[in-house]
């Protein structure tokens, strides 16, 4: 009955509008709630610091920008790249209330090209927009809404920006992430920052991949491979495991106290 009446609410006022008012309304509320992925004890307690620069590659509604922002206090900086126009609005309207000044957000998708390319936004029966799972696609799919947004490598935006500093990278690109990596060998060579991304292999598949393509292309820069395991355990492998949150560390940057956190099985 529930759905029957919000169909019939979006079939008197449009799905556009719907969109606009109710769904942005729903995705705001969402957005000031607290982050939930895992790992969040190792951030705040080794990985992100004050005065640290992150970036948040997917920054999607700003749930993560919640969590570290506090993080960095005033002497840090944040840039969150967001392509996907509703949940850019979603996360500028979040920093705004959340008085995170220190958070700029990039309109572009992060990737190995300078170009313009199409992202897949799903749609559930024919007008909920599934904003959560937005992907960069490379054939038409079925039951998607199609956005055109500008791509860049972040070797080329950190070049032409003057970024010469960055501490943690946080990737959530819905499979996307061996692109965004190839475009970044630079930028990871140089600064060598932890790296948090959640790896789906059905996701990563959709582009043409292996899931290890991730881990391959990370760990010729020196970086050790780790499965987050609820808050504050690290796993490490050598490859892909499972669908999850993982950790990539430059082999330099892991301490004694990050060793603290290991687990072997």
């Amino acid at each position: 009955m529930k759905k029957n009446l919000k169909s019939l609410f979006v079939a008197l006022i449009g799905p556009e509008r719907y969109h606009h008012y109710i769904t942005f309304s729903e995705q705001l509320i969402k957005s000031l709630q607290p982050f939930n992925g895992t790992g969040k004890g190792i951030m705040a307690g080794e990985l992100i610091k004050k005065g640290d620069v992150i970036l948040d590659i997917g920054a999607n509604i700003g749930r993560f920008v919640s969590f570290a922002c506090p993080l960095i206090k005033r002497e840090g900086r944040m840039v969150c790249f967001e392509p996907v126009t509703h949940c850019r609005r979603v996360l500028e309207w979040m920093l705004k209330l959340r008085r995170c000044f220190r958070a700029s957000v990039v309109p572009v998708a992060l990737s190995d090209r300078v170009d313009t390319l199409e992202i897949a936004i799903p749609v559930k029966r024919g007008w909920k927009l599934q904003t959560s799972t937005a992907h960069i696609c490379r054939a038409p799919e079925e039951n998607c809404r199609l956005e055109k947004v500008p791509v860049l490598p972040l070797d080329h935006f950190c070049r032409e920006n003057k970024l010469d500093r960055i501490d943690f990278i946080k990737c959530d690109t819905e499979g996307y992430e061996y692109f965004v990596f190839r475009g970044a060998q630079k930028v990871l060579s140089s600064h060598k920052p932890a790296i948090y991304c959640e790896i789906e292999e059905p996701y990563v598949r959709r582009q043409g991949l292996e899931p290890n393509a991730v881990f391959d292309i990370l760990k010729k820069l020196g970086y050790r491979a780790f499965l987050s395991v609820g808050d504050d355990r690290l796993k490490p492998v050598d490859s892909y495991s499972r669908r999850g949150d993982y950790f990539f560390l430059h082999h330099t940057k892991i301490t004694p106290r990050l060793k603290n956190y290991y687990i072997s099985a």
